[in-house]
């Protein structure tokens, strides 16, 4: 009530005046117009000095005296100046905190924006990659830097794996490069120096691989002997059973260094695989073959893959690759299980090759580890069958050589599927004389 008083007086003030000097001068209409013009004069006047305050850059002015309706209004606005200024001066000490906390990170964080352009980088972001807060801040990221990789990286919808480059200017610093996408699709990039890790890792591939070089040896030396020892019917009479064990293992010690050979190459290879053109008919029924041959179970195998479908790829290694997951899948399938090999080309262009198997099943627990070097999820069960616990691990490197990945599906009871999923640029079709040279 009281503002609204305040508001009322001036204008009642004014009308009454104009009236009274009207009705006694014999002219009301004429005064009581010249009044509401000097009132509205007024109120322009008074507008404008508002405006001229509120256009003041200086936020700290002093708030002009007025009395009435326009010194509650000049009031109001004067606290929410005060207001705003504490929290503006709030908001640029959290941010400055926020920098210093964030420049004081031992790893690279950078902001995008939805277009990819560089918003802001800490210093180890900076340092790592080779660029300058200034100078780039506003680039497009993919212009700053221009690898192959990385430019293809920033594209993907999905970052599920960090990608690992070297460093701009230091060919010999590994960094990890991770993508966060947040906000309305605004994106953080993390850069981590790896260089001792995967220096470490190097040193670690080069020992598993030189030991794995040296065993081949001795163990071929092994298994001359007890195979020209098993060929002596006395020896046989008295240790033949000791002999095939002998034999058995050396035999399967072999396979393990074979395998740790393949896998070490695999992991030391720094670029992917070539595109030769792979026939996977013929692929695949090579496997099959060799699978009928290695089993005396029987397990039905079939293939569902059209005669033209081929991928792009390194020859030797799909060939490791899927010949490991047939295998897998026959040995844990048993003489009444199936296994389905089926090859789909996707609505997109990409293509997915599943495995599939009636065996068992796995527990959802072990599925994540399943690609891991040696893990086993029966272990007595798995070596009485004489695998090497590594072909996961083989697979899992040959479809990353392939920009490829593996999606395993499995329920106890229920079977398990092997699905590797391979990119649009990794699918292809056979010419017909290709695929009638493969046929013949």
């Amino acid at each position: 009530m009281k503002g609204l008083a305040s508001v009322l007086l001036l204008p009642t003030l004014v009308v009454a005046t104009s009236l009274l000097l009207g009705y006694g001068s014999g002219y009301p209409l004429q005064f009581l117009s010249a009044g509401l013009a000097v009132l509205l004069a007024w109120q322009l006047l008074q507008l404008w000095r508002l405006l001229r305050w509120l256009g003041n850059s200086d936020s700290a002015a002093a708030t002009p005296n007025h009395r009435g309706a326009w010194s509650q209004v000049y009031a109001a606005i004067g606290q929410l100046r005060e207001n705003r200024a504490g929290n503006d001066g709030d908001l640029r000490s959290a941010l400055r905190a926020f920098r210093q906390s964030a420049d004081a990170l031992p790893d690279g964080v950078a902001v995008l924006n939805e277009h990819r352009q560089l918003v802001w980088l800490n210093r180890a972001a900076a340092d790592l990659l080779g660029l300058d807060s200034a100078r780039d801040r506003g680039q497009r990221i993919t212009n700053l830097i221009r690898k192959p990789k990385f430019v293809k990286f920033i594209g993907q919808h999905e970052h599920p794996e960090p990608l690992v480059i070297r460093g701009r200017g230091k060919p010999r610093r590994q960094l990890s490069l991770q993508l966060v996408t947040y906000g309305d699709n605004q994106q953080i990039l993390m850069v981590r120096d790896v260089t001792r890790e995967r220096q470490v890792e190097k040193m670690r591939r080069d020992f598993v691989a030189n030991v794995s070089h040296e065993l081949r040896t001795p163990m071929t030396v092994i298994t001359g002997y007890v195979d020209e020892m098993l060929t002596d019917r006395a020896l046989i009479g008295e240790w033949g059973p000791q002999l095939d064990t002998i034999m058995a293992q050396a035999a399967r010690m072999k396979a393990i260094v074979t395998d740790l050979l393949r896998l070490s190459r695999l992991e030391s290879a720094l670029e992917d695989a070539g595109y030769e053109a792979v026939a996977l008919a013929k692929v695949l029924s090579s496997i099959r073959l060799e699978a009928i041959a290695r089993y005396s179970e029987g397990t039905a195998i079939s293939i569902e893959v059209s005669p033209d479908a081929a991928l792009l790829g390194d020859y030797q290694e799909l060939y490791s690759a899927l010949s490991n997951l047939v295998d897998n899948a026959v040995k844990y399938t048993g003489e009444t299980g199936a296994v389905r090999v089926r090859f789909e080309q996707q609505a997109d262009g990409s293509a997915k090759l599943s495995v599939t198997d009636s065996g068992p099943g796995i527990s959802a627990k072990h599925l994540p580890r399943l690609t891991e070097r040696f893990y086993r999820v029966d272990k007595g069960r798995d070596r009485e069958r004489g695998g090497t616990g590594l072909g996961l691990a083989i697979v899992k490197h040959v479809l990353q050589r392939h920009n490829a990945e593996l999606v395993i599906t499995s329920s106890p009871g229920e079977g398990s599927c092997f699905a590797c999923v391979f990119p649009p640029e990794r699918v292809t079709l056979l010419a017909a004389e290709t695929r009638n040279a493969g046929a013949a």
